[in-house]
């Protein structure tokens, strides 16, 4: 800024003195006929464009109008012209995509790093002071009432070539009833022990889930409008049906009796693509077990939808033989249990070490992971750190082996995938 008052200062004195005719005569004289027409042309008309221009752009900087082109150019900005007191400042932009695939920025998002706090402005922009400089394994966190939670490392090259950080809208779900195939429709009791069961299964922070009665009487009648004997989540009864701009998945559930048991089903439809996303049923031996069996539904569709991911250490890591790990899970059941385990190299047995603990946003962290013995190994070694949900009874199993101390593993691949579900993880290698 001080050099651009110079250069207007500059223009100043310099267009007072060329408008002295003495003076400007004078010079002009010195000069060939075309380039001093030019000269007087360009000194008399373009200076003082040029002096204004010089004076309203620190302005227009200050107000944040050229605040784009500022933000997009470093993520870490040092503040050696800056009149605040912070040594370092974080900056970028967050997007998303609307129902109709058009890009937005996304204002209101809260942004952590280590220990310190921004907020995105209306249109998306973020700015504000670091108390330290990160480390490369430094977490990113980006969070938002309506966007799932998205973390990043420091190092992550959409931080580090200062990208727009993109975040994925929460899955909008209303429930619709779809009744029984054969026989006698549930009754509106049976109805309601299903439908609060299955909606307390599905409860998490990373879905929205529509309880509006009115919005929800509204699309199961717009639904039956255009179902023409076809079931209520077939694709062309959706597609006529149209866009629900306030929902954007439908969570259609019933059940049938099946001899002397009972079957609940669920199906996650995305009201958008008009596809099955997730479906799971469960069976029941009576029905004293709808409103716990509908838990369990819930739990075991949410459960599909999980993921985790392990985000230090990173993939291929030299390891000590005890290592810490952070990282994040999204979409994990309330019912259900966070793990992490080691697979050594040339063995098909997982070794479960500790039960995770997921904070509000999803993310975990482990302060002592065991990367084999603790003795000398011999010769370098491979070891898949992996992270795994289980529900409840397989849980408990997980918990007796580590109860016992046993060494002796666990066949977790060969569980059932109704019981648990592997999702994210890493290799490190330990040398000694």
């Amino acid at each position: 800024m001080n050099l651009q008052l110079v250069g207007a200062v500059a223009c100043a004195l310099v267009a007072a003195l060329w408008s002295r005719e003495r003076l400007r005569e004078r010079a002009l004289g010195y000069l060939w006929v075309r380039l001093g027409n030019w000269a007087e042309r360009w000194i008399s008309l373009i200076l003082p464009c040029l002096i204004i221009v010089l004076l309203v752009w620190p302005a227009l900087g200050n107000k944040g109008l050229i605040r784009k082109v500022v933000t997009k150019s470093a993520a870490l900005v040092p503040m050696a012209n800056r009149s605040d007191t912070c040594g370092l400042r974080f900056t970028g932009h967050v997007v998303s995509e609307d129902d109709e695939d058009h890009p937005i920025s996304v204002s209101g998002a809260i942004l952590r790093i280590d220990q310190d706090e921004g907020k995105t402005d209306e249109r998306g922009f973020f700015d504000f002071c670091l108390s330290a400089k990160p480390t490369p394994q430094s977490l990113v966190r980006v969070a938002h009432s309506s966007y799932v939670t998205r973390f990043l490392r420091y190092d992550d090259p959409i931080v580090g070539n200062r990208k727009d950080i993109d975040v994925t809208p929460k899955k909008r779900i209303v429930d619709v009833e779809i009744g029984e195939d054969a026989g006698a429709p549930p009754s509106e009791s049976q109805s309601r022990e299903i439908r609060t069961g299955l909606l307390a299964g599905m409860k998490s922070n990373d879905i929205e889930l529509l309880t509006d009665d009115k919005l929800r009487d509204d699309i199961i009648s717009k639904l039956h409008q255009y179902q023409e004997g076809r079931a209520l989540y077939d694709p062309r009864t959706i597609q006529r049906a149209g866009r629900f701009h306030a929902a954007s998945h439908g969570l259609f559930w019933g059940f049938r009796r099946q001899g002397g048991s009972l079957e609940l089903e669920a199906k996650l439809v995305s009201f958008r693509s008009t596809k099955i996303e997730e479906s799971s049923v469960v069976q029941l031996r009576n029905e004293e077990d709808l409103e716990r069996g509908a838990v369990y539904l819930g739990e075991q569709l949410l459960a599909r939808l999980a993921e985790a991911s392990i985000l230090s250490p990173r993939m291929g890591t030299v390891s000590s033989p005890t290592i810490s790990a952070e990282g994040y899970a999204l979409y994990i059941p309330r019912g259900w249990r966070l793990w992490i385990s080691l697979v050594p190299e040339g063995i098909a047995q997982h070794f479960p070490q500790l039960e995770l603990t997921l904070q509000d946003d999803g993310y975990w962290s482990a302060a002592e992971v065991h990367v084999g013995p603790e003795d000398r190994l011999g010769r370098p070694t491979k070891f898949a750190v992996y992270t795994f949900v289980a529900d409840a009874e397989y849980g408990e199993k997980i918990g007796d082996y580590l109860r016992r101390n046993s060494n002796s593993g666990l066949d977790i691949n060969d569980w059932s995938d109704v019981h648990r579900r592997i999702l994210g993880h890493i290799e490190v290698i330990r040398n000694e």
